[in-house]
């Protein structure tokens, strides 16, 4: 596994599931992780102290992505804590709900459903990655941020979680932009954050091997849509000198087919 010996990250809704799991493999890369949790989730608490009972580097990150003002402190504090910031992985989410609700059941999706959907899902990714954009560029480094199928049209808990995926995913094709050239990596990651659990269906591993340079044992697709980066509005793949985002597509149609792919990263 790559050594990330003198780099650092910052993984949001880190207390559980896909958020942990990804500070987890960061640790074991000898990268420094800030773990953000809420501040009264003691799992993130507890799960800041196993790791450093580990040997491995983490801090602890307290604070609410879907607040505005306390997303960005959370972010400043972390990147002060780190020294630097490298990595940034948006993977706060919720579905609101803990059983699924039919689009026909159009009544329960009141604008507070729709308000704590957006302001997590969507608000929240864009405020850590406006507060971290100074310290990213300095370090010529990158973004994940948790997507879901249910952004692509396929089946989620709802479709207000539905359309903040697929808001997020337009999200950050633009914050791909707004970072380059000096942040140029700014890949998607689609997992799904379930229905009120910890699930990540099969892609708990994607993000960390998306940022480190490579995807492992995952069945993805490798997207670069022509966009301007200081190059012209032309197709990377024609040019070669053109270091421009590679976004991950994790289509149903892959996971269908099953297998591996081994991509590597550009640049």
């Amino acid at each position: 596994m790559e050594d990330l010996a003198g780099k650092t990250a910052l993984v949001t809704g880190a207390a559980s599931g896909i958020g942990l799991a990804t500070v987890e493999l960061f640790a074991r890369r000898k990268a420094r992780v800030a773990l953000n949790h809420l501040p009264h989730d003691a799992r993130g608490v507890a799960a800041v102290e196993r790791l450093r009972s580990q040997g491995h580097d983490v801090v602890a990150a307290p604070g609410d992505v879907s607040e505005a003002g306390a997303a960005e402190d959370m972010v400043r504090k972390a990147i002060n804590a780190l020294g630097r910031l490298d990595f940034l992985v948006n993977n706060a989410g919720t579905s609101a709900t803990a059983a699924p609700i039919a689009p026909a059941d159009l009544d329960r999706l009141d604008d507070g459903f729709w308000g704590a959907i957006l302001a997590t899902n969507l608000l929240g990714p864009f405020r850590c990655t406006r507060a971290a954009a100074a310290a990213l560029k300095a370090a010529h480094g990158a973004v994940c941020n948790t997507a879901s199928v249910a952004g692509r049209n396929m089946p989620g808990s709802s479709m207000a979680y539905g359309a903040s995926k697929a808001a997020l995913i337009n999200l950050t094709k633009n914050l791909a932009r707004a970072l380059a050239p000096e942040a140029r990596r700014v890949p998607v990651c689609r997992c799904d954050h379930g229905h009120g659990s910890d699930s990540c269906c099969g892609w708990r591993l994607f993000a960390l091997s998306r940022i480190s340079g490579r995807i492992f044992r995952l069945p993805v697709r490798a997207l670069r849509p022509p966009v301007s980066f200081g190059h012209g509005d032309r197709n990377p793949d024609d040019d070669p000198h053109c270091h421009v985002p590679r976004i991950a597509d994790s289509s149903q149609e892959k996971r269908d087919q099953g297998g591996s792919k081994r991509l590597k990263a550009p640049g």
